[in-house]
């Protein structure tokens, strides 16, 4: 209904009355009685509209003012709504009304603007839809509005629906939009990230519907159409209590120590880096293929300029008496001369590049791609002693 949507998109929750449990209609029932007895049975038969109307102001005027109640101890109503010494702030001062475009909010009636005849009715405004307004200097590239979120969790905006949960419901977010992309802030935090299709047209209708320019957008979504071959993709998930991330039905396992976080997932045809506040923290190989990845929710295109992408994990080894160390199910050979050194081994997407004390010793292609799951160095470490 068209009440309730108006109601979710202002954040007001609707309390329906539970079933089976007394409801208002005692309340109507003895004001109809009220009506009957005071006012219909001492009046005669009315001639016309207008003089019924006048009779019914002036009963619900005397009721309001003169007549006593029993439940406020024989007070009258209007006594008990006297204005402060302060007016109220009205509730478009502080948070404005949104209504559909379809509806438009009523001018405001001066109390000396007269009475207007019962028979005039206003102007019905034609049904083609909302005009798009064109700001002077043209549409802006993208537009960005606030929103309630609704009690439920799941908001409504340029046609989509946006999960964002319940634990959100009542904040305010900021809804980006452009011609093909959708992002949703909640303050410089990015949620979430759809694509939409949206023309000149759109945008300037959200303008005029109290819209204003957009920064500068962090992403984009995914194009329609199959992806390139070297396409990375990123998204946004929340690291369960387990240590896992839920992408597309799967349970991927990121580590423990990472329960709780939000973690972003860079995502190309071999690798999956796991970065977590702009730091890489894992690399781990790629389960889903190019169709699988233009398929997967909140799905963006990755930055060139992500700083998270040039970074590389490193790991600690300590060289074996045969002059190897072991790394992401690779054995590599650096010499028997370097046993017993900590070296640290840096893993690249197609290399592994070996150092000791700021000196590359050797580089060795990575053929194969596995979860690196210790860190630090472990074994017979030669101290020099």
């Amino acid at each position: 209904m068209l009440f309730e949507r108006i109601c979710r998109d202002n954040g007001i929750t609707v309390r329906n009355t539970k079933p089976r449990s007394p409801t208002t209609t005692g309340k109507i029932e003895r004001w109809h009685k009220t009506v009957r007895t005071e006012f219909l049975s001492v009046n005669e038969a009315f001639v016309s509209l207008e003089h019924a109307q006048t009779a019914l102001d002036a009963w619900v005027s005397s009721y309001n003012t003169v007549r006593p109640h029993q439940a406020l101890e024989m007070a009258t109503p209007a006594s008990r709504f006297v204005n402060g010494s302060a007016p109220a702030p009205t509730a478009c001062s502080d948070v404005p009304l949104r209504l559909p475009a379809e509806l438009a909010a009523l001018p405001a009636v001066s109390p000396s603007a007269g009475t207007r005849d019962a028979n005039t009715r206003p102007p019905r405004v034609a049904s083609d839809g909302p005009v798009a307004v064109v700001p002077t200097g043209g549409v802006p590239v993208a537009v960005e509005f606030d929103r309630l979120v609704p009690a439920s969790g799941n908001m409504t905006a340029c046609g989509r629906q946006i999960w964002l949960g319940r634990q959100r419901a009542g904040h305010q977010v900021s809804v980006w939009v452009s011609a093909t992309t959708l992002h949703v802030f909640s303050g410089q935090e990015l949620l979430k990230t759809h694509p939409v299709l949206l023309t000149d047209g759109d945008l300037a209708r959200l303008i005029s519907q109290g819209g204003r320019p957009g920064r500068p957008s962090p992403a984009s979504a995914l194009p329609p159409g199959p992806l390139p071959a070297d396409a990375v993709v990123e998204i946004d998930r929340q690291v369960t209590g387990a240590g896992c991330v839920n992408v597309a039905g799967k349970l991927i396992g990121v580590g423990l120590p990472l329960a709780g976080k939000r973690a972003t997932l860079r995502i190309n045809a071999s690798l999956m880096h796991v970065i977590v506040d702009g730091t890489l923290v894992k690399t781990l190989p790629s389960p889903f293929t190019g169709p699988q990845l233009q398929r997967l929710r909140g799905a963006r295109l990755s930055g060139l300029t992500s700083a998270a992408q040039a970074a590389a994990v490193q790991v600690e080894r300590v060289v074996s008496h045969t002059g190897s160390v072991k790394v992401a199910g690779r054995k590599l050979r650096i010499g028997s001369i370097h046993r017993g050194k900590v070296v640290t081994i840096v893993l690249e997407e197609t290399q592994f590049r070996i150092h000791y004390q700021g000196q590359e010793l050797s580089v060795h292609p990575r053929t194969i791609v596995k979860e690196v799951k210790r860190l630090r160095a472990s074994g017979n470490i030669d101290y020099g002693t």
